[in-house]
């Protein structure tokens, strides 16, 4: 793994295909880095995984107005999606600027109020749906450094329960 800044700030990172590679004191940077992209004024932390061991890459809690980024949640959706840990980095910034989709949505209270208010288990999972494409929409747009078709492939396999 190498990262290299250039002068104009912006960050590149090189995969390495060592998946033996302690990747946390890269992580940290790279999650910064995306969140300063959101212009969100939001907490974020990193924890191993997801305390009821859910492979769960991250979490928004609209009430605490965080994200909690899982990496084991994280490696072991890397690893299905891409058979390997070489994109761990990206992915992760993928997971984290989807999350930062849900806390900066505009729309994600009035749809949380839609999805409450109906029992009909159509209709929510049609707003759960749109939940998440307004956050994947979101990412879409400040990843700008990342290959549109690592986002799309990570997305396909996020929404694949709406198929």
């Amino acid at each position: 793994m190498k990262v290299c800044h250039c002068s104009r700030g912006k960050v590149f990172i090189f995969y390495c295909k060592d998946e033996h590679v302690s990747w946390d004191k890269y992580l940290e940077p790279v999650i910064d880095r995306v969140a300063d992209r959101a212009n969100a004024d939001i907490s974020i932390t990193i924890e191993d995984h997801h305390p009821k061991s859910f492979c769960i890459g991250g979490m928004y809690d609209e009430t605490n107005h965080h994200i909690t980024l899982y990496k084991e949640g994280i490696k072991e959706q890397c690893t299905q999606t891409f058979k390997s840990l070489d994109w761990f980095l990206k992915y992760a910034a993928v997971i984290c600027a989807h999350e930062l989709g849900h806390a900066t949505d505009p729309m994600l209270q009035s749809l949380v109020h839609e999805y409450d208010s109906t029992e009909n288990e159509h209709v929510r999972k049609q707003i759960l749906h749109k939940i998440e494409c307004n956050a994947w929409d979101f990412a879409q747009t400040i990843l700008t450094d990342i290959h549109p078709q690592i986002i799309r492939d990570i997305r396909l396999q996020s929404l694949a329960m709406f198929n």
